[in-house]
């Protein structure tokens, strides 16, 4: 490339681990190759000005959005109005020279308008299939649906982190072409974690199942608990979530709080390391998400080399395969517990097939690399590089086979 490639990652709260999004734009930020990509990164932020640049490196800059009007009354509302606003300013005023952009969540499509040739690239994550989430009221509902319509119909290519996903919106998608990008997780070794660490939150080495994830019913974590308390385990369930003040979180809470001899609850975990530690010495993890795509936390688990019981549904099985055991009600979830505490010899086998599954598919490496092949395939289907500029720069991959022979991410809807 004679020319580095400016990408805009937006939608998001800036880097870190705060959400799936966030951790991605972390580790783009990390190994993203700079002599060749320069990284814009959105975050929202109280100040004057509407936008404030602050440059971390060479790679990477952040955007910080001022809070709108809407803030004070509603934050989704206020992330909307700001999601819009950022892609409708770069199309307008061509700030920042962007070149493509990834947008995070579907929720500014409704301000879309058609990209235009000589503009950035837009490549949409509707990010799942938010109009299901239980958590959003009917009108935010059809809100959502009808956003995810629009910025489909809007962008140059789609992303998602499922390949079940990306055939669930087949109808929506039509012929745009649709990249498989998922998120990615580190690989966990003994080496790197301190078990004595587990005293601090009242653990002991593989003597707890652990859950992690938000407390919305999509994410059955109230089932789990009710379920959990049926099975006759002797081991603890430790329970890493943010509980709010709706009523779905106080049944959760009321159940915790009652059987405290049998379930740990310390609040979110939000020290990496911290949790890194929990998730590897526990038996096993249990994944309740029923909504969504390739997860985030149930990657980690594979990372950490956790067997997983897993919700029964297409996406978590894509990803989890033979490293889970599957539920879909109280029958299912218990005789899975019941299967993992009968055989050490099964924990064993499917704790090495979970970290063989990051390994060959989701290590950040390979995932920081495909983002990177995504962004210059995509330009050079809308005539943006050359051929001849796109091989060159493939030659130089570490992933060079992997990526061809996954077509470069791109997947086959039918």
């Amino acid at each position: 490339m004679n020319q580095k490639i400016n990408i805009g990652f937006f939608g998001t709260r800036g880097l870190g681990n705060y959400g799936g999004f966030e951790a991605i734009a972390q580790k783009l930020h990390e190994n993203i190759d700079n002599r060749v990509f320069q990284l814009f990164v959105s975050k929202e932020r109280e100040q004057r000005c509407k936008y404030e640049l602050e440059k971390i490196d060479d790679t990477t800059t952040l955007i910080n959005q001022r809070s709108s009007f809407l803030k004070k009354y509603n934050k989704y509302l206020d992330n909307i109005f700001n999601e819009g606003n950022i892609i409708t300013d770069v199309y307008k005023n061509n700030l920042w020279n962007i070149d493509v952009i990834f947008q995070c969540g579907s929720t500014p499509g409704l301000w879309m308008k058609g990209t235009k040739k000589n503009k950035p690239l837009l490549l949409w994550n509707p990010d799942g299939i938010e109009w299901k989430r239980k958590k959003f009221p009917l009108h935010g509902r059809i809100i959502l649906y009808l956003s995810t319509l629009r910025g489909i119909k809007n962008s140059n290519a789609i992303t998602v982190d499922s390949k079940s996903i990306g055939k669930y919106l087949k109808t929506m998608i039509k012929e745009k072409p649709v990249y498989y990008l998922p998120s990615g997780s580190d690989l966990i070794e003994e080496s790197s974690v301190n078990q004595s660490l587990l005293k601090k939150y009242g653990l002991e080495k593989n003597d707890y199942y652990i859950i992690v994830g938000r407390a919305v019913p999509e994410n059955n974590i109230l089932e789990i608990l009710q379920n959990f308390l049926k099975c006759e385990t002797k081991k603890k369930l430790m329970i890493v979530s943010n509980f709010g003040n709706d009523s779905y979180s106080k049944k959760a809470l009321e159940i915790i709080n009652k059987n405290n001899d049998r379930m740990i609850f310390k609040g979110p975990i939000y020290d990496q390391k911290d949790l890194k530690i929990i998730r590897y010495y526990a038996y096993a993890y249990l994944h309740g998400h029923s909504v969504g795509g390739t997860n985030p936390s149930l990657l980690e688990a594979l990372g950490a080399g956790n067997p997983c019981i897993c919700y029964d549904v297409e996406y978590n099985k894509e990803v989890a395969k033979d490293a889970a055991i599957y539920f879909y009600d109280s029958k299912t979830f218990i005789k899975a517990i019941d299967e993992l505490e009968k055989s050490t010899q099964k924990t064993r086998e499917m704790s090495k097939i979970a970290k063989s599954i990051i390994r060959e598919n989701f290590t950040w490496d390979y995932i920081s690399e495909l983002h990177e092949c995504i962004i210059v395939h995509c330009m050079l289907e809308n005539k943006k590089i050359s051929q001849e500029n796109f091989e060159k720069w493939l030659e130089k991959k570490v992933y060079k086979d992997k990526l061809k022979e996954n077509n470069f991410g791109i997947i086959n809807i039918k």
